[in-house]
């Protein structure tokens, strides 16, 4: 089984605000790369720009943003939507359904989930920086940090250049994000399409294309003052799209194989249990309807008896 991202990308302009692009590395690191196409898409007239997306388990909520209204004065609600949209990619239904709407609009919010239990001693702390955000940049060990945060400008830094394996990528304009697969294992994702300044040579249809170069590395070694990353897997992809695709990517969500496994064991047992509330109310049902049919029968039988008597007595 594969491991699954979900590229969310934002748009700059055209009628799209956001798209979702699926994307699967296979198990076997010598399979070919599959083709990307949008598994959501986010029409302006629909959604706001400006919202965040947050995944919680296998469901990935989208929340918060502003609409862009030609009404100077229009209620703030329709400027600054409470709505809040809730995706789940493997309950086979592929659509988007409404969550509970926020208590008020939010513009350009953030949302994470947090677990404040886990233990953050030994361990690192990895990103992204640079001009076109390709250093891998790793920061740590963290294991003072939390006892006192002051430490953490001490914590040793290291960084790598991505430059050699995305140096066809130096004309692009270009975003980038990382995401941990687990095991020391990490997805670096860089998505670019041509730009429309001077001197580069750019037509109408770049605007509906984008390159994606992705790249799963794993980190050789785990010491404060070194860092080499072991690049394992890499894959290219080139996206046509019907609406204008230039932007950035806003986030990615991450599916593993036990992850889809427990997400799906979940919701087979809350339908196990669905069905078995069902069939206990439908047992309530007959077994109230057989009372009240008893009780009618009874006063029916009670009823023929004083009729019968009532007629031996005349």
């Amino acid at each position: 089984m594969s491991t699954t991202i979900y590229m969310l990308l934002r748009h700059r302009c055209g009628e799209m605000v956001f798209s979702m692009f699926e994307i699967k590395i296979p198990k076997d690191e010598t399979a070919e790369p599959h083709h990307l196409s949008a598994i959501l898409e986010f029409p302006e007239q629909e959604y706001p720009r400006g919202m965040c997306s947050v995944q919680l388990g296998s469901e990935f909520y989208f929340l918060g943003g502003e609409h862009d209204l030609e009404d100077p004065r229009p209620p703030f609600d329709q400027w600054f939507p409470k709505d809040v949209y809730i995706f789940d990619p493997i309950d086979g239904k592929g659509s988007m359904k409404r969550g509970v709407s926020m208590n008020t609009g939010k513009c350009d919010p953030c949302a994470v989930v947090a677990d404040a239990g886990e233990d953050s001693s030994g361990k690192y702390l990895y990103g992204l920086h640079g001009f076109r955000n390709n250093r891998i940049l790793r920061l740590g060990p963290l294991s003072n940090v939390d006892q006192n945060p002051r430490m953490l400008s001490s914590v040793p830094i290291k960084t790598i250049s991505m430059m050699e394996e995305v140096d066809s990528f130096h004309k692009l304009n270009c975003s980038s994000f990382i995401l941990h697969l687990g095991n020391r294992r990490f997805c670096y994702l860089l998505t670019g399409s041509p730009p429309r300044g001077f001197g580069f040579p750019a037509t109408i249809q770049d605007d509906y294309s984008r390159t994606v170069k992705l790249f799963v590395f794993e980190e050789t070694n785990c010491s404060a003052s070194e860092f080499y990353p072991n690049v394992v897997y890499s894959a290219s992809f080139e996206i046509k799209t019907s609406f204008i695709n230039r932007g950035d990517i806003i986030s990615c969500h991450i599916l593993s194989p036990g992850e889809e496994h427990e997400s799906m064991k979940r919701k087979q047992e809350d339908n196990w249990k669905h069905e078995s509330m069902k069939r206990k109310q439908e047992d309530n049902w007959k077994h109230e309807s057989m009372k009240r049919n008893k009780k009618i029968t009874d006063k029916l039988a009670g009823y023929l008896a004083w009729h019968d008597g009532w007629k031996c007595n005349r």
